[in-house]
């Protein structure tokens, strides 16, 4: 189930015991909650208890959600990764959804879309799930121009467009910058494509998009020359590590599950838009070349954090040394 059809539920009355989200997109996650919250306690006092496993045993979160209050106060409880839950405790929970209290509220969230545990298996067969992973790119636009109604600013499609390419790997990533752009146009009720230009943070994101473009295409002369622009300007090949590895993890991805994207629905801390090309650049990348980049990724890392070296050089050395290597 999609989180919109969920909440267009909720703000008609219909209330369920037990709700299983799916997906870690954090601001989707705290989205959910709080239109639940409004609604289920709104004659009452917020009552809200989030449950860990790290902090609480099995049995200690299973007293908690199937203990009627005798005041009949309303409680909403919050459990994140039901699937660590282990022998009785776990039985006990699938239990406690096949016939919860209708007094109370759980939320159950598994941050891993792809989770095929049996937990979760044995979740999805009494509970509609509802997805709250980081949507795809028309749906990301819409919420775009969610948070920009919400700031009071208008804006047309390109600059919609602009933002999503450059921060709409996440929905909370994308109101981040939204926010950000918004009080720094304080004054202005319209947001222009020139204006965004102008936003320092988001010229460096973009050069780190065409970056990786760049990289995926096999494009030695441009990865080196937007590479070391952002090097010499405000960036380092440590903050290029992490989107680096995820892109050739990726490609490798789809490459081994035989050009399918069988796990695609996960967070992934690259641009949409260089995610759709990862089926270009597996065509363009060998498997050796893929262990290669991964390999050369991790020495990088280790050597930052012990000795000091030329970030120029090292990224570089890179880019030579994966796009060459044969």
């Amino acid at each position: 189930m999609k989180i919109k059809d969920a909440i267009r539920k909720i703000n008609h009355g219909t209330l369920d015991p037990v709700y299983f989200l799916k997906g870690d997109d954090q601001f989707l996650q705290s989205f959910f909650i709080e239109n639940l919250s409004k609604k289920y306690f709104i004659n009452n006092e917020l009552n809200k208890t989030w449950l860990t496993t790290d902090e609480l045993s099995g049995n200690e979160i299973i007293d908690k959600i199937s203990t009627v209050d005798l005041f009949q106060t309303k409680q909403l409880f919050i459990l994140k990764n039901p699937n660590k839950l282990k022998g009785n405790a776990a039985k006990d929970l699938i239990s406690y959804c096949e016939s919860p209290l209708q007094t109370n509220i759980v939320i159950l969230i598994i941050d891993e879309y792809s989770d095929r545990s049996n937990m979760s298996k044995k979740l999805q067969n009494i509970l509609d799930p509802i997805f709250v992973s980081s949507p795809f790119e028309n749906d990301m636009k819409k919420w775009a121009i969610y948070f920009f109604k919400i700031e009071k600013k208008i804006v047309q499609n390109d600059v919609v467009d602009f933002l999503v390419e450059i921060a709409g790997d996440s929905v909370f990533h994308l109101k981040n910058e939204i926010e950000k752009i918004s009080i720094w146009l304080n004054n202005k009720n319209q947001i222009t494509i020139q204006d965004l230009t102008q936003f320092s943070e988001l010229k460096r994101k973009r050069q780190r998009w065409e970056f990786l473009s760049a990289i995926g295409e096999c494009d030695l002369e441009k990865s080196i020359v937007i590479g070391k622009i952002m090097i010499t300007m405000d960036d380092n090949f440590i903050s290029l590590l992490y989107p680096l590895t995820c892109l050739f993890q990726e490609i490798l991805f789809y490459k081994l599950n035989n050009g399918t994207f069988n796990n695609f629905n996960r967070y992934v801390p690259i641009p949409p838009s260089i995610r759709k090309q990862i089926p270009k650049f597996s065509r363009l990348y060998t498997k050796n070349q893929i262990a290669y980049a991964l390999k050369y990724l991790g020495n990088i890392d280790k050597k930052q954090k012990t000795s000091f070296c030329s970030d120029e050089t090292e990224l570089l050395q890179f880019i030579s040394g994966v796009i060459n290597k044969n």
